[in-house]
């Protein structure tokens, strides 16, 4: 299993260090490893949770809700047999949908939804520290 450093996880979701360090401090996304009791280690599972939690975020979902949207979507991971870069969260108001191999989606469903392809972070995480991030 790889492991992320909260350094590389900032850099892979385009969010600031300490944008990784508060879902830690408050309990929402806690990393699933440390190293030496201090040094947080992220699996790929958290950063598609805090992709997830950042897409909600974007769209102004209230805090109570993006915990509790988060939280469903943890626990659908959980479940999956599959690989994570395999799959695709949709999400549409309260309800997220949890699909594996392609997806497609109609124009008016792109644009009410939020779809998380897991693949394209997959890529980037596996493609090492010295890749450029695509714009």
């Amino acid at each position: 299993m790889d492991l992320f450093t909260a350094k590389e996880a900032a850099r892979l979701l385009r969010i600031s260090y300490r944008q990784v360090q508060y879902p830690d401090k408050t309990g929402f996304i806690p990393p699933s490893g440390r190293i030496g009791g201090r040094f947080r280690r992220y699996t790929f599972g958290d950063l598609c949770l805090m992709s997830l939690a950042r897409g909600l975020r974007d769209w102004d979902v209230g805090i109570a809700r993006l915990r509790r949207m988060v939280g469903e979507a943890r626990m659908l991971l959980l479940r999956v047999h599959e690989p994570l870069c395999e799959c695709t969260l949709l999400v549409d108001r309260d309800l997220i949908l949890l699909f594996t191999g392609d997806l497609w989606t109609d124009e008016l469903t792109a644009q009410q939804a939020l779809r998380l392809d897991f693949s394209s972070l997959y890529d980037l995480a596996t493609s090492g520290p010295e890749a450029p991030l695509p714009r």
